[in-house]
């Protein structure tokens, strides 16, 4: 049996790297904020 694939199947990255870029940060962004906002949280509830 043979197998045909047709058209562009490029695995390159480039184009899209901004778009990525953007999208780790506002993760790790998010992330910290959670983060402290709980540390603080769980303090007053310390309290």
């Amino acid at each position: 049996e043979k197998i045909s694939i047709t058209g562009k199947h490029d695995p390159c990255i480039v184009p899209r790297v901004l778009v990525v870029a953007e999208a780790m940060m506002a993760i790790t962004l998010l992330d910290h904020l959670l983060l402290v906002e709980g540390f603080e949280k769980w303090k007053e509830r310390r309290n």
